[in-house]
């Protein structure tokens, strides 16, 4: 029976080798390595990232705003309350969890560089209050690529986003821009949420999100704040923005006024 059992092990033990030898062979001889010639930018990409990260909670610990979640994550304090007065929807926790990462920036360096975007090209950007991380990586990535940039934004955020008073996107974003060598800016400005003019907030909110310091953040930005998802388009199409507003801005210095 012992001698039995040895034999056995003993096959264990060959397979086992076996397959790491196997292994150590697909590595060796046919695997293909390859250094990106954006390696730099991704580095680069993932350390604004991170300076943006931690200057989004100076401001958080600035404003005396804590958020009411227990996480982990490194990074958790761009992670808002369950439920605000300005909650749009439902939203997962862990998914919020998962956005704090700053290697995203270094992904969509990838993405954007196969794409062949640079410094000549322009993009366009939508942003959501409630994935307020990503929405800073996606950011930091054009910028590292000198690319200009046409952004839309939300200002309405699911659980566990940028759904605290103070803390909204715009929020987020006049601040990094004026305190952290952000060089964009949202061209146009939504409340979000249903039909995109704040609808299914609820009725027993304190105050309407459009009532958000919104207004005054727009004035300074001259975004489009349009009243209603109806609105949005018929601004597009009549080229609103552009008769009211001046040059349609690429970055913060392309103002006409």
């Amino acid at each position: 029976m012992l001698h039995l059992k040895i034999k056995y092990e003993f096959k264990l033990v060959l397979v086992f080798s076996f397959a790491l030898l196997l292994l150590y062979a697909v590595d060796k001889y046919f695997t293909k390595i390859e250094i990106r010639k954006d390696c730099a930018q991704m580095s680069e990409a993932i350390s604004l990232t991170e300076r943006w990260f931690n200057d989004v909670g100076q401001m958080k610990k600035e404003k005396k705003i804590s958020n009411d979640i227990r996480s982990d994550t490194k990074y958790n304090f761009l992670i808002g309350d369950e439920y605000t007065n300005i909650t749009t929807t439902f939203g997962s926790l862990e998914a919020k969890e998962l956005s704090a990462n700053p290697e995203f920036a270094a992904l969509l360096i990838k993405y954007l560089t196969n794409s062949n975007i640079d410094s000549t090209k322009t993009v366009g950007i939508i942003l959501s209050g409630s994935f307020p991380s990503l929405s800073i990586s996606c950011l930091a990535a054009i910028q590292t690529l000198n690319s200009k940039a046409i952004i839309f934004s939300s200002l309405g955020a699911s659980m566990f986003g940028a759904n605290q008073p103070g803390a909204t996107w715009l929020d987020i974003e006049n601040y990094l821009i004026k305190s952290s060598n952000l060089k964009y800016k949202s061209s146009l400005v939504t409340v979000g949420a249903e039909d995109d003019n704040g609808g299914g907030y609820g009725n027993d909110r304190p105050h309407n999100i459009g009532d958000h310091d919104a207004e005054k953040d727009l004035e300074l930005r001259s975004a489009v704040h349009p009243g209603s998802f109806q609105e949005l388009l018929r601004d597009a199409l009549d080229g609103g923005r552009e008769q009211h507003h001046g040059e349609a801005r690429l970055e913060p210095e392309h103002d006409d006024h």
